[in-house]
Formats: structure tokens, C-alpha cells, sequence
């Protein structure tokens, strides 16, 4: 019989943690918090969690920041962030603070969650194979794609970079799709969690 993993979910809101737990517990071994103060005690007790999935809006510490916390205890677990409100400067904060693989989405179908948490799983096992292919694409990449990669990753705009540049925003935004292209990824937010582990 294979190891069951341990996951560890992290919310403020009972219903989630609730609905979460008897889907996951019948594949994972599943530890709730409802916070980061409470998760990060879990972790101090039970360093061998594999996936922490953490919303992101919590009162005193944020999943970010709880997420940054965690490292120092469990710096192998695979980090996933559980958010309504995916914009870039909380993904920025999330993947710099936080060192997380994963976004998902509120609200996020269990099915999706499962197969963030196995994708986790498979990513903490063949992560030099990953590494090797985010190289790969970071190499094909053009001069001007690589520009406007970085700037992504720093958090300028479209907007901003298309000013910066001397061109449209549509030129601009065509160039980030075709980054994401590269990158085998459908979101911006993707796209900068993929970057960040290069």
C-alpha cells in the first residue's frame, strides 16, 4: 500500500475547511487550521505534510505571509494558494513570501483541488525534470519576451510596459500570450509563479 500524504488546509471559514475535508481524507491524510498562527503550530508537530493549501484573506496573518512562515519548517512542502482575488500584486506576494507552486481559484472545484494537490505531489517528486523544462522555455524566449517577462515578474502593467516600450498595449498583451504560450500556462498569474522558479 503507497504512503498517504499528508495535506494541511488553511482557512478562516469553517464551511471550506468542512468541505474539503471528507473528499480529501479519502486519499490524504488531512489537517485543518483556522489560521496561520494554528497551522503554523501544526507544522511544528507534524513537520511531514507534503501540500499546504492556505487561503489568502485571513485576519492577523495572510496566506502569504503564513505561507513564508511555513518554509522554515517544512521548506520541501508544495505551497498552494486558495484565493478569490487573483490579481498580480497578491501574486507576487504569495510566490516572494510565500514560495507557492499553485494558484486556485474561489470558488475551486474539488476535482481541482485533487489534481493541484497530485500535480504538487508529482512536482516535489521530478522537480529537477520541472526546473529543466521552465529553463527550456525561459530559452526560447525572445530578447523583447524576455523584457517584458521581467517586468511581469516585477509587476509592471501591460500598460505601463506598452508606455515604457513605445508601443501598444494590444502589441504588448499579444507578447504576453505568447510568453504564456511558452510556458504552457493560461493565466498571468501562472506565468509569474512559473517565472519565479527559474
Amino acid at each position: 500500500m503507497s504512503k498517504k500524504h499528508l495535506i494541511l488546509c488553511v482557512d478562516d471559514e469553517p464551511k471550506v475547511l468542512e468541505g474539503l475535508v471528507p473528499t480529501l481524507s479519502q486519499k490524504y491524510l488531512v489537517k485543518t487550521a483556522p489560521s496561520g498562527a494554528a497551522a503554523l503550530e501544526i507544522l511544528r508537530n507534524m513537520p511531514t505534510v507534503s501540500v499546504i493549501i492556505s487561503d489568502m484573506r485571513m485576519p492577523n496573518m495572510n496566506g502569504a505571509q503564513f505561507l513564508s512562515a511555513s518554509r522554515s519548517i517544512v521548506p520541501n512542502a508544495r505551497r498552494m494558494l486558495l484565493t478569490g482575488h487573483a490579481d498580480i500584486p497578491t501574486a507576487l506576494a504569495a510566490v516572494n513570501e510565500g514560495g507557492i507552486c499553485r494558484f486556485l481559484t474561489k470558488p475551486c472545484p474539488l476535482a481541482e483541488i485533487i489534481a493541484a494537490i497530485e500535480e504538487g505531489i508529482a512536482d516535489a517528486l521530478a522537480k529537477p525534470a520541472r526546473r529543466a523544462a521552465i529553463l527550456e522555455a525561459a530559452y526560447a524566449l525572445t530578447c523583447s519576451e524576455t523584457d517584458i517577462a521581467q517586468r511581469i515578474v516585477e509587476g509592471e502593467s501591460a500598460k505601463l510596459i506598452a508606455a515604457s516600450r513605445g508601443v501598444a498595449v494590444g502589441t504588448v498583451r499579444a507578447q504576453i500570450k505568447t510568453i504564456m504560450a511558452k510556458f504552457g500556462v493560461n493565466r498571468q498569474v501562472e506565468l509569474v509563479v512559473r517565472l519565479s522558479q527559474l
